[in-house]
C-alpha cells in the first residue's frame, strides 16, 4: 500500500462524489486500500422516513431488510448520528455489550455475514439527517480482540473532512 494506491483511491472518492456518480467503485477501492471486507455508505433521514445504503459488496436483500425496517433499530446509528463530522468511531462507541445483544444483531445482522467490528465516520450531521462511510472486516476475525485495520492517514483525511 502505497502513495499511488492512496491516490487512487482519492481520485476514486474525487469521481463518485461528481453528481450522479456510482459510489460503488470508490467504496471497493477504500475497502482494499485498507484490507477491509467491505465498505459502505449510509445516508438516514428520519423524519422522513428515509434511508439508502450504497454497499457494493453487500447482499443485496440484506441491504433492502436494511432500508426497509432495519435502519430505525441499528443502536450504531443511534449512538454516531451525534458524533462531529470526520470523528472515527468502532464498535467500542456504540458498546460492543449493548450491539451484540441488540435486537438488530440477533435478528438481522448476524445473518448479514458482515463482521459487527466497524470503522465509521460521519460525512454530514444537519438537522437529524446524516451520512456516513465506514469499513468492515471479515466476520471470521470478529471476536473481541480483532480490530478493523487501521486506514493510512492520507485516506483519514478525505473521512475527516
Amino acid at each position: 500500500m502505497g502513495q499511488k494506491d492512496t491516490s487512487q483511491v482519492i481520485g476514486c472518492i474525487y469521481d463518485a462524489a461528481k453528481a450522479g456518480a456510482d459510489w460503488g467503485p470508490a467504496l471497493n477501492e477504500i475497502a482494499n486500500l485498507a484490507r477491509a471486507e467491505t465498505a459502505w455508505m449510509v445516508l438516514s433521514m428520519p423524519r422522513l422516513d428515509f434511508n439508502a445504503v450504497v454497499a457494493p459488496r453487500s447482499d443485496p436483500e440484506i441491504i433492502a431488510d436494511y432500508q426497509r425496517h432495519w435502519w430505525q433499530k441499528d443502536p450504531t446509528l443511534e449512538t454516531t448520528k451525534p458524533t462531529p463530522v470526520g470523528m472515527i468511531t468502532s464498535l467500542d462507541f456504540t458498546g460492543r455489550d449493548r450491539f451484540l445483544s441488540s435486537e438488530f444483531h440477533n435478528e438481522f445482522w448476524r445473518r448479514s455475514g458482515h463482521s459487527a467490528e466497524r470503522l465509521a465516520a460521519n460525512l454530514i450531521c444537519e438537522e437529524g439527517a446524516g451520512a456516513s462511510i465506514g469499513i468492515q472486516p471479515a466476520r471470521r476475525h470478529d471476536d473481541t480482540t480483532t480490530k478493523v485495520p487501521i486506514l493510512p492517514k492520507p485516506l483519514l483525511y478525505w473521512f475527516r473532512m
